[in-house]
């Protein structure tokens, strides 16, 4: 079994339109949406396939887990877990327990603080990590479990905002997009 991946993305930007009611309810602005393309496109030559996309059911990271998610010939299928939208500062972190073992490299699609914390959590120093819209957290997991995912299992592989990784991928892709900000 190759250890485990997890690609923590907060979704791409979004604006308020004159006909949105409620925060869930926002959508990706025409750049983002570029941006979220531009996304899968970067992440293609840094990680394998992966066996899922989770996103939560907000329409911006929807539509940013599926656009980013086009750039696999073989798009991976998308999961949406409801409790990704409006979750406690624990929830991304919560439903990785119920991932299916089978699943080596999965995104997970959401919104912060939830993503950024969940991010420091699995690394398991409080980093006071922000993402951006459009941000990236490459992790590997040192568990051998999804259910056995506790703070600290999670390495930090790289850190970066879609501007980095336009700048990490070219002709000679590297597998690093940025140093890590602290040891290993």
């Amino acid at each position: 079994m190759r250890a485990r991946q997890l690609i923590l993305v907060r979704h791409a930007k979004a604006g308020w339109g004159h006909e949105i009611a409620t925060d869930f309810d926002r959508e990706l602005t025409p750049s983002g949406c570029r941006d979220a393309a531009a996304l899968g496109m970067r992440l293609l030559p840094l990680i394998p396939r992966p066996e899922a996309v989770v996103t939560s059911p907000a329409p911006r990271a929807l539509t940013t887990a599926t656009l980013l998610s086009a750039a696999w010939p073989d798009a991976p299928p998308l999961t949406i877990e409801a409790d990704l939208y409006d979750a406690p500062l624990g929830g991304p972190a919560a439903c990785l327990s119920d991932f299916d073992d089978a699943w080596n490299t999965v995104i997970l699609v959401g919104h912060n603080p939830s993503i950024s914390h969940c991010a420091d959590w699995l690394i398991g120093e409080p980093t006071v990590l922000e993402l951006p819209t459009a941000g990236v957290v490459l992790l590997k997991l040192t568990c051998p479990h999804w259910h056995d995912v506790a703070p600290g299992c999670a390495q930090l592989q790289s850190l970066a905002a879609l501007e980095a990784l336009a700048s990490a991928v070219g002709p000679q892709a590297s597998t690093s997009v940025m140093t890590p900000p602290r040891g290993p």
